[in-house]
C-alpha cells in the first residue's frame, strides 16, 4: 500500500492507513477511466521494480528504504489536478529526491572479496589479494582471515536501479497506453 499526498497551496497533507482507505474510497468513486489506467500502470511497474530490484541481476545488500518502491498519489485540490507517481520510499537526499539514482548493478569489472583459507591466499596472485598482516598471539586463529578478490558473480552493465526498472519502464507504458489515455479524455469517458 502506498501513501496519498494533497495538496492546495503551500499546505501539503500527507495520508496512510484507515484515513488513506477512506479518502481513496471516496476518489475511486469519483475518478476518471484516465486515472484508472494511470494507477493500474504505475502498480504494475511498480511491482516489476520491487521483483527485479533485489532479484538475480539486482543489488545484493538491502540497505534502507532505496529498493522500497510505492506508488503514489499526489491531489492538488487548488490546480485540480490528480498526479500517479512512481518512485522510491527512500528520501534521505535534499530536495526529497529518492537515493536509488546513485544504485547500481555491478559492473562488467566488479569483483567481491572473498575470505579464504591461509595456503590459497599465499597460492593466489598478489594483484588479487587483499591486505592481510597477521600478528602473532593478537589474532587467534579463523577470527580474521585473509581475503581475495574474486570476479562478482552478479557482474552486469553497472546502469543505475531507478531509471532502469522505474523510470523507463514507465515511459514505455505510458507510450503504449497514450490512444487509450488520449480517447478517454477527449470522449470525456467514466
Amino acid at each position: 500500500m502506498g501513501e496519498t499526498r494533497y495538496k492546495s497551496g503551500d499546505v501539503t497533507v500527507t495520508l496512510s492507513g484507515e484515513l488513506e482507505a477512506f479518502v481513496k474510497g471516496a476518489l475511486k468513486r469519483a475518478e476518471t477511466h484516465s486515472l484508472r489506467v494511470a494507477r493500474e500502470l504505475a502498480e504494475t511497474v511498480a511491482a516489476d521494480a520491487r521483483a527485479d530490484w533485489y532479484g538475480p541481476d539486482g543489488v545484493t545488500r538491502v540497505t534502507g528504504k532505496s529498493g522500497d518502491i510505492q506508488v503514489v498519489e499526489s491531489v492538488d485540490i487548488a490546480a485540480g489536478e490528480v498526479k500517479v507517481s512512481v518512485g522510491s520510499t527512500d528520501e534521505r537526499i535534499s530536495g526529497r529526491r529518492p537515493v536509488p539514482v546513485y544504485v547500481r548493478r555491478p559492473g562488467r569489472l566488479s569483483l567481491r572479496k572473498v575470505s579464504v583459507s591461509h595456503e590459497t591466499y599465499w597460492k593466489t596472485s598478489p594483484a588479487l589479494r587483499a591486505n592481510y598482516h597477521p600478528v602473532p598471539g593478537r589474532d587467534p586463529k579463523g577470527t580474521s582471515g585473509p581475503y581475495v578478490f574474486e570476479p562478482n558473480p552478479k557482474a552486469s552493465d553497472g546502469k543505475t536501479l531507478l531509471p532502469l526498472l522505474v523510470k523507463n519502464p514507465v515511459k514505455k507504458a505510458l507510450r503504449a497506453a497514450a490512444s487509450e489515455l488520449g480517447a478517454a479524455i477527449s470522449g470525456g469517458k467514466p
